[in-house]
């Protein structure tokens, strides 16, 4: 027990406490309540009663007595709506006009393996009721996997038209929408009943669709407005998805596209490939629109590297522009497919390749190139030596020679590429490509490297060649960089 009269720490300003409190909670998990944190001592009883945002979320779970006490403490909050057992008591069409909802700013439904719910009655709705406060509003329906109790796929499919019309009608300020389907196949007919109910959503700004299994799913013509949409992320649905949507939707001011993560396999016997994994033609015929419009052809690419992904983001040269291109590669645990495990690097250079191979619009407006690399372990440029040689025998040799051919292609068909940042690399070998080849990157005019591992001498044999030319290297940053091998 804390002595509160006496413990410094009961002394802390009120707005650390909430940044304490919350990361506890972001720590522990849904395990954890926020009365855990109240026995521990009257000061932080107190605090905690002091923050209404913490007792905003309404979980339709819980007991009536700990919903209104939540209700309470939120004081004149609006309201996040959790309903996992979907429809509440006393049903939903009653359910529409409790305060709950009218002073809900989200709302979140699960859908369950029931028969057909009963959507909301519009008719039995008050004169003039609408819910002027709802931006946020997601349906979850159930996984697939395992019989529908009471009814069968098809009522299922239905209901999302169902639910989300009544809400489109009444939300008029709504802006993100969200339909998780959890690997659910929907019929074409309801799809589109559904998609073409976004245009009646004014304020749209952001719209999640996951768990949308494969499909025939021909685009709609003419294409539906959303003028105001600018973030679209499709998870874990199939190329198919992707390709709907972006023939059906019309988006002016689209900021953000993110495509499910993808896992591939690189093999010594069978090149990184990407047969399907993208609609690429689509995706590149939209933002060559996008880029053509507004950006002029100036571009960045990230390469952000993880433990078990590498993230692509594409996007204009500004810090503040849009649009952005963002997936991802899913990298395949060891032993997981019965391949020998290959060098981060490896990776790194299917990334480039995809990027290369498959998005030819980067060739020409990308200005910008970073390569962030969050492991643990610094990973090294590919490097060509004598040892190595497209007969060499070992996975490992291969995958060197690969890489760096893949690497140089990329950096070959980018002729643009004003600056290059790496992060966490051994970037050694890449100054050297440089160097012997004169011809690589004429327009390169800044390197930031930033902890990573180069030689001294070579960086400057890079430096004093980069001077000679008609474009010189104006700058080279070198932040807690270790020079050696």
């Amino acid at each position: 027990m804390i002595n509160s009269h006496s413990a410094a720490v009961t002394r802390l300003p009120l707005e650390l406490w909430v940044i304490i409190f919350l990361l506890y909670m972001e720590m522990c998990g849904k395990s954890k309540k926020w009365s855990e944190l109240m026995l521990v001592c009257r000061a932080w009883r107190s605090a905690l009663h002091s923050m209404p945002y913490l007792w905003c979320r309404i979980n339709f779970d819980k007991p009536q007595w700990i919903r209104e006490l939540y209700v309470q403490r939120a004081r004149s909050r609006l309201l996040d709506v959790y309903i996992p057992n979907f429809p509440p008591p006393p049903g939903m069409t009653p359910f529409m006009t409790t305060d709950l909802v009218r002073n809900a700013q989200s709302l979140m439904m699960h859908v369950p393996r029931t028969l057909n719910p009963v959507p909301i009655d519009l008719q039995s709705l008050p004169t003039g009721f609408c819910l002027p406060h709802l931006e946020t509003f997601s349906i979850v329906f159930p996984r697939q996997f395992g019989a529908i109790v009471g009814g069968d796929n098809a009522e299922l499919y239905r209901s999302m038209p169902r639910l989300l019309g009544p809400i489109v009608m009444l939300g008029s300020n709504l802006r993100s929408l969200s339909l998780a389907m959890s690997l659910l196949h929907v019929p074409f007919e309801i799809l589109v009943e559904t998609v073409r109910m976004l245009p009646n959503i004014p304020a749209l700004r952001d719209l999640e669709i996951s768990g949308l299994d494969s499909g025939n799913y021909p685009g709609l013509s003419p294409k539906l407005l959303t003028p105001e949409l600018e973030f679209l992320n499709i998870d874990n649905c199939e190329p198919e998805v992707v390709v709907f949507f972006l023939a059906s939707l019309k988006m002016p001011k689209l900021n953000k596209l993110q495509l499910p993560s993808v896992g591939v396999m690189t093999t010594p016997n069978s090149r990184s490939t990407v047969p399907d994994m993208y609609p690429f033609n689509e995706i590149e015929e939209l933002f060559v629109q996008l880029y053509a419009k507004k950006f002029g052809g100036s571009g960045c690419a990230k390469i952000i590297i993880t433990e078990n992904m590498q993230w692509v983001e594409i996007g204009p040269k500004s810090a503040n522009s849009f649009p952005v291109l963002r997936f991802g590669f899913e990298i395949p645990e060891p032993g997981k497919f019965e391949v020998p495990t290959f060098p981060p690097t490896t990776w790194l250079a299917h990334t480039f390749s995809v990027v290369d191979q498959q998005l030819l619009f980067t060739q020409e407006v990308l200005r910008s190139l970073e390569i962030v690399s969050e492991l643990s372990d610094l990973i090294s440029f590919p490097r060509k030596g004598p040892h190595l040689d497209l007969r060499a025998q070992s996975a490992f040799d291969f995958d060197n020679v690969q890489g760096t051919e893949e690497f140089l292609l990329f950096f070959e068909h980018t002729p643009g590429l004003e600056f290059i940042k790496m992060e966490r690399m051994n970037v050694t070998p890449f100054l050297q490509h440089l160097i012997e080849d004169v011809s690589l990157l004429p327009q390169l005019i800044h390197l930031h490297f930033e902890e990573c591992i180069l030689d001294k001498e070579v960086l400057h044999m890079l430096n004093m060649q980069r001077q000679s030319q008609v474009r010189i290297l104006e700058r080279i940053d070198l932040v807690r960089c270790n020079f050696g091998e």
